[in-house]
């Protein structure tokens, strides 16, 4: 890899720790971040599964 991957590399990697220190920096503990202090609708939380496991069908079924 050439130096500029590895600067786009890195810079991603630190971009994306410090998008969610941001984030989080509210969260009280473990459960309210994991389960958003239950002010999450049910309709959000299954359009969340549902992309996951579309998602993850996709990349197992995917020919190469």
């Amino acid at each position: 890899m050439s130096t500029i991957d590895w600067t786009i590399l890195i810079f991603t990697l630190v971009a994306v720790v410090v998008y969610g220190v941001f984030i989080g920096r509210g969260q009280k503990n473990n459960e309210s971040y994991l389960k958003a202090d239950n002010k999450m609708p049910w309709y959000i939380v299954l359009l969340g599964i549902m992309a996951t496991q579309a998602s993850a069908i996709t990349f197992l079924s995917a020919p190469k």
